[in-house]
């Protein structure tokens, strides 16, 4: 979890792995803490487990990261503390 991060962002790479994942296109950019951009080539869902529980989470995908990111947004989605 990145509560700096305020979208959910995932790596292309494991993206590129699942081949039952379907991949929205979207051309979106995003700017790192260090003002570099993160270039965004898509949208996906992504069938996380959590304790038993499947949850649909929506996230960029990113060539620019190399590790799932759970961004703010879903952090206030699920209340986290």
């Amino acid at each position: 979890m990145d509560t700096g991060c305020h979208v959910t962002l995932v790596p292309q790479s494991i993206v590129d792995s699942v081949r039952s994942l379907h991949v929205k296109s979207v051309q979106y950019t995003l700017r790192a803490a260090n003002e570099t951009d993160i270039t965004v080539v898509g949208e996906v869902t992504l069938p996380l487990r959590l304790e038993g529980r499947h949850i649909r989470t929506p996230a960029f995908v990113s060539p620019d990261v190399e590790e799932l990111m759970l961004g703010l947004n879903w952090l206030r989605k699920h209340r986290c503390m």
